[in-house]
C-alpha cells in the first residue's frame, strides 16, 4: 500500500510539473581589463590597475519563468555582481551585505502587463541605459556620472514596478518604499517612463523622484530633501551604424544642486568581428554659487571572437573645470584632467 501511495505521489508531481511548464537559466558575464590612468592623486601620479567590469559589470545570475496557464506566467531574477580583480561581491550597502546586489525580484506577467517586486533597476536608469553607448558602465571611471548622481543610483530596494507594452509603446510605473515608520514619504521613490520602438528608431523619456535618501550628493542630503530627475533619449540605426543621444536634468532642491548632462555617440560594425564605438559626455553642475563642467571622450575598438567572447581597447580623456571634482566626483576619485588606456577581455555564458 505504501508503494502504491508513493507511486501515486510521484505521478501526481510529474503531472503537475508537465502542466506548469517552467525553465531556469544560469548565466553570467566575466569582464576584466588592465588600465593605465593619469592624475590619480593630488600630486598628479599615474596608476596601473586590474579593473574589473569596465564594459559590463561581472555577474552571475539565475532567472526563470513558469507557465501558469491562461496566458499568465510567474518569473524571477536573482543576479549577483562581483569584481574579477578580487572576487568580492559588489553593489554592497553601507552596513550589512547583499548576495544578489544587482537584482532580486519575483513577479507575474500576462496580457495585463508585468508586475515585479524586489530590488530592481531604477526606472530612469533602466531607460537611459538604452541610450548610452556604454550602457552607463564605468569604463571611463569618472565617478559621479549618470549612473550615480544623475539617475539616483542604478538600483533601488523595496520596489514595486508595473510595465505594459502596446503597439511599440512601453510604459513603466514604479514605487520604492522608504520603510520608515510614521512617514511614508521618507526614503521613498516614484518613477514613470514611456518609450517608443519602431524599427531603426527608439526614443523615450523618464521622470523620477527620491526623498531623504543618500545619493552621490551625500554631503548635500538634509531633512525633507527631494531629488528630481527627468531624461530624454533616443537611438537610430542607419546601415551598420547605431547613433545615440541622451539628456538628463537633475536637481536636489534644498541643497540647490543642479546638473545638466548630455551624451552622444555611435557604434559602428566596421567589418565582421571588428567594431568601433565612441561617446562624448558633457555635464555641468551648480551649487551655492559654484559650478564646474566635465567633458569625456571615450573611443573603443572591439574584436569579437564569437557572440560570447570579445577583446577591446579603450582610450578615454576627461577634462574638468571649476568645482566639478568636488561637486560631481566622490572625494579622492578625480584630481583633474585624466587620460585612461584600457585593454580587456569579456566573456558571457
Amino acid at each position: 500500500m505504501k508503494k502504491i501511495a508513493l507511486a501515486a505521489a510521484v505521478l501526481s508531481t510529474l503531472s503537475c510539473t508537465a502542466y506548469a511548464q517552467s525553465n531556469v537559466t544560469i548565466y553570467g558575464i566575466v569582464d576584466s581589463s588592465v588600465r593605465y590612468s593619469t592624475n590619480e592623486n593630488a600630486a598628479g601620479g599615474s596608476k596601473v590597475q586590474l579593473a574589473g567590469g569596465p564594459l559590463s559589470g561581472s555577474r552571475i545570475g539565475f532567472k526563470g519563468t513558469e507557465d501558469l496557464g491562461g496566458g499568465m506566467s510567474a518569473l524571477f531574477s536573482l543576479e549577483a555582481g562581483f569584481g574579477t580583480d578580487t572576487g568580492a561581491l559588489q553593489q554592497q550597502p553601507t552596513t550589512g551585505t547583499r548576495l544578489f546586489g544587482r537584482e532580486s525580484l519575483v513577479g507575474l506577467q500576462g496580457n495585463f502587463g508585468k508586475v515585479t517586486l524586489g530590488r530592481q533597476y531604477a526606472v530612469i536608469h533602466d531607460m537611459m541605459v538604452s541610450y548610452d553607448v556604454y550602457v552607463m558602465s564605468n569604463v571611463t571611471q569618472t565617478i559621479g556620472f549618470q549612473g550615480g548622481n544623475y539617475t539616483m543610483g542604478a538600483r533601488l530596494d523595496n520596489t514595486v514596478r508595473y510595465a505594459q507594452t502596446w503597439n511599440g509603446l512601453t510604459a513603466n510605473v514604479a514605487y520604492s518604499a522608504g520603510e520608515v515608520a510614521g512617514d511614508i514619504n521618507n526614503g521613498a521613490s516614484k518613477a514613470v517612463s514611456l518609450a517608443y520602438d519602431n524599427g531603426p528608431l527608439h526614443v523615450g523619456g523618464a521622470y523620477q523622484t527620491l526623498n531623504n535618501s543618500t545619493t552621490y550628493f551625500s554631503s548635500a542630503i538634509s531633512a525633507n530633501s527631494k531629488q528630481t530627475a527627468w531624461s530624454l533619449g533616443g537611438t537610430y540605426t542607419v546601415g551598420s551604424v547605431k547613433w545615440y543621444l541622451a539628456y538628463i536634468n537633475n536637481k536636489l532642491d534644498i541643497a540647490d544642486y543642479k546638473n545638466n548632462s548630455y551624451s552622444a555617440g555611435f557604434k559602428w560594425n566596421i567589418n565582421g568581428p571588428w567594431s568601433l564605438w565612441n561617446a562624448v559626455y558633457f555635464d555641468k553642475l551648480k551649487h551655492a554659487g559654484t559650478s564646474g563642467t566635465r567633458v569625456t571622450v571615450a573611443p573603443t575598438l572591439d574584436y569579437a571572437f564569437s557572440k560570447r567572447t570579445d577583446v577591446y581597447f579603450t582610450a578615454d580623456y576627461t577634462k574638468v573645470t571649476g568645482a566639478w571634482t568636488t561637486l560631481g566626483a566622490a572625494s579622492g576619485t578625480l584630481f583633474g584632467n585624466r587620460l585612461g588606456l584600457t585593454t580587456g577581455i569579456r566573456h558571457a555564458f
